[in-house]
């Protein structure tokens, strides 16, 4: 029997590959969720992010005497005109072989007719790149978080860089194995005000490495009372005007072979969230998507020798910070 690939061209079609976005289960991420949320994420229609394009603190401006010409905002400082992302690019061969070994005999039967068989292989590899591509994505913003990206390039030893800034670092002699509460609510507060700027920092979120996590409960749990009212709830530790989340994720290195922690064991980040921070998903290099921006798009290859079909998931983030709204502090331990 001959698979009918008028199905095939179905199923990879930009509508199709739309309609299963839009019905997919979502796919939860500590970083992505907290700093790059749905309603900072934009299809930006270009290969290039411009320059002029980049998100960037408000600041106040000086008033001007009467009849003077205006104040001139001031640009955005890079060293080219724009960046150029790299994209996210998948495959997976699937032979013909594995085909009908995975199709029931008669689901065979009927193929020209009915092809839910064949579409439920298609959407487990689908679904598997999707997450791919949604790990990767997480892991490009974790590493924004440093001002920069320095990520491996496929099969070779060099990185893909971008620059964006360079991230406060708060300097304390604070160190948690001696520190009293009173330290640590300094120590915040230092942080709080460090990325509460150029109109920004009215939800400013902390984020704690997992050792830094674990010695804070250990001292509040050994606090003879709790005059302040700090909870513990979810993950999160609630101080009057902030919360420290713990965040114990970490991503791949494919040129160290490690797995690399998103927030330092022994650190802390601090975020302004309220800033404009911005993830737009760039033009995919794909005729078959009309070179349009989409999150994540998948096409095929019906190949002869061997005969097989090779599916293909694409797409192009580009996780943009600010870094003027990011602190860091110095190992706690």
């Amino acid at each position: 029997m001959q698979i009918n690939t008028n199905g095939l061209k179905k199923f990879f079609s930009v509508d199709e590959n739309l309609k299963r976005l839009e019905n997919a289960p979502i796919i939860k991420s500590p970083i992505m969720d907290l700093i790059y949320p749905e309603e900072k994420r934009e299809l930006y229609s270009s290969p290039i992010v411009k320059k002029s394009d980049l998100p960037a603190a408000i600041k106040n401006a000086p008033v001007i005497v009467r009849g003077d010409s205006a104040y001139e905002l001031p640009s955005i400082k890079t060293t080219i005109n724009g960046y150029e992302p790299f994209p996210i690019e998948l495959s997976k061969r699937i032979l013909a072989s594995e085909l009908s070994d995975l199709i029931t005999n008669k689901a065979l039967e009927s193929m020209q007719e009915d092809t839910t068989s064949i579409n439920s292989i298609y959407n487990n590899q689908w679904e598997r790149m999707r997450k791919t591509v949604h790990a990767t994505t997480e892991a490009l913003c974790v590493q924004s978080l440093k001002g920069k990206i320095s990520y491996p390039i496929k099969e070779t030893s060099d990185l893909y860089e971008v620059s964006f800034g360079t991230p406060k670092t708060i300097k304390t002699t604070v160190n948690l194995n001696s520190a009293a509460i009173g330290d640590i609510l300094d120590l915040c507060y230092n942080l709080v005000d460090a990325v509460s700027v150029n109109g920004y920092g009215q939800n400013v979120v902390l984020m704690a490495g997992k050792n830094i996590f674990k010695h804070i409960v250990k001292l509040i749990s050994s606090m003879g009372s709790n005059p302040l009212g700090i909870t513990i709830l979810d993950g999160a530790i609630i101080f009057p005007a902030f919360k420290i989340v713990r965040i114990g994720s970490s991503y791949y290195d494919y040129n160290t072979k490690q797995y690399v922690q998103s927030i330092d064991d022994n650190k802390i980040c601090a975020v302004a969230v309220d800033s404009p921070f911005w993830l737009p998903y760039c033009s995919i290099d794909d005729i078959e998507a009309g070179l349009k921006p989409m999150p994540f798009f998948t096409t095929y290859q019906v190949n002869k020798n061997p005969s097989s079909v090779d599916i293909f998931g694409k797409s192009k983030p580009f996780p943009v910070p600010v870094v003027d709204c990011i602190a860091w502090t110095e190992e706690l331990i």
